[in-house]
C-alpha cells in the first residue's frame, strides 16, 4: 500500500489556480513583447518611407535647379 501523504482536493485546486495565474501572466508578457515588436517594425517601415520621400524631394530639387 502507498504510504505517501495524499494531497487533498483543495490543495490540488489551489495549485491549479496558481498555475493558471502564472500562465496568464506569461501570456500577457508574450503578447506585450509581440505588440512592441509590431510597433517597432511599423516604426522602421515609416522611417524608411520618410527617408525615401526625402530622397525623392532632393532629386526633384536637383533636377529642377538644373532645368
Amino acid at each position: 500500500r502507498d504510504r505517501s501523504v495524499s494531497r487533498g482536493l483543495g490543495d490540488v485546486y489551489k495549485r491549479q489556480v496558481q498555475d493558471v495565474v502564472i500562465m496568464k501572466q506569461q501570456l500577457f508578457q508574450l503578447l506585450e513583447k509581440i505588440h512592441l515588436l509590431h510597433l517597432t517594425h511599423r516604426y522602421q517601415e515609416m522611417q524608411r518611407y520618410i527617408t525615401l520621400q526625402n530622397q525623392e524631394q532632393q532629386v526633384t530639387s536637383i533636377v529642377l535647379q538644373e532645368a
